[in-house]
């Protein structure tokens, strides 16, 4: 009996943002990347504009500087033209290590904006926010 219900646990499935954005994309996706905290961005900036323009399904997420957790966010472009926008949080219980969510909401448009001097994919008119895995 314990050997069922360490094998049960053992088979929680880990809550993910690559994954995520990856299905939505679909298979025939361009990768932007995948930038960490403090990396250059400007590649992975680029792709997503360049794929965006072009009408092509995508995904890129970067780093965050999260507070007390590892904190990633993302864009994903999916083939019939829907953008979503995607927040991963490691532990947003502030941690008591309630383990990762990850939370998603649709853009109404996805467009090329310049921020802090980049250009750049914007997530325009998000909806709200839908669980797609964890807590």
């Amino acid at each position: 009996m314990t050997l069922a219900v360490a094998l049960l646990l053992g088979c929680e499935s880990r809550c993910e943002l690559d994954p995520a954005l990856r299905e939505l994309a679909g298979p025939g996706a361009t990768s932007c990347g995948r930038v960490p905290l403090g990396g250059d961005q400007s590649a992975a900036h680029r792709c997503a504009v360049e794929s965006l323009r072009a009408g092509r399904a995508f995904w890129v997420q970067w780093q965050r500087q999260g507070i007390d957790s590892e904190v990633w966010a993302g864009l994903a472009r999916a083939p019939d033209g829907t953008g979503y926008s995607y927040l991963w949080d490691g532990d947003p219980s502030g941690g008591s290590n309630a383990g990762a969510t990850a939370q998603r909401s649709r853009c109404t448009r996805l467009e090329v904006a310049t921020v802090d001097g980049i250009e750049q994919v914007v997530c325009e008119g998000g909806g709200p926010l839908e669980t797609v895995c964890g807590r």
